[in-house]
């Protein structure tokens, strides 16, 4: 698998059979505060606005597997539920709560994918990653993904341990 394409403004639509597309991307969760953020008008703040611009967004990128961080637990089917929907038809690798604390928000990454072009084989999903392997159908060859959010608040070490944790 080769041509790897790197900037949304190269992207020209279906790579046929033999080539994977992936796109990652973080959903400024629903409760973000944007404290700090003064160069954001407050409509673009507000979540009904950002959804709807997630939609459009992935709906012109048409990505074999997305990756998001980010993705609230409790609110998930939600606030993703279309992209299992026409005209997407993904299957989703929900987040999973760690607790039973609904008081908490808690945010997680998680990924779609084309169940007619991958078949998940395997997974691992802990607090800010995912592991998965999926096998490409139409060429049968595996491959691992890694779904991770990298931002830790100053807390990098934390980040590098899960990511070193997650692939041994």
């Amino acid at each position: 698998m080769s041509n790897f394409v790197t900037r949304a403004e190269e992207w020209k639509g279906d790579l046929g059979n033999d080539l994977i597309s992936i796109t990652s991307f973080n959903t400024l969760r629903k409760n973000y505060n944007f404290g700090g953020k003064w160069w954001m008008k407050d409509e673009e703040k507000d979540w009904a606005f950002r959804l709807a611009n997630h939609s459009k967004m992935f709906k012109d990128l048409d990505v074999d597997i997305l990756c998001l961080q980010e993705a609230e637990v409790t609110t998930f089917d939600e606030d993703f539920g279309f992209l299992t929907q026409p005209p997407f038809q993904y299957t989703a690798l929900k987040p999973e709560m760690e607790d039973k604390d609904d008081k908490h928000v808690h945010v997680k990454p998680s990924l779609f994918y084309k169940s007619s072009k991958l078949k998940l084989v395997w997974s691992n999903r802990r607090s800010r990653v995912i592991l998965t392997l999926f096998e490409h159908i139409p060429t049968q060859k595996q491959f691992y993904l890694l779904n991770c959010h990298l931002q830790a608040g100053g807390r990098f070490a934390d980040r590098t341990f899960q990511i070193r944790s997650a692939i041994r």
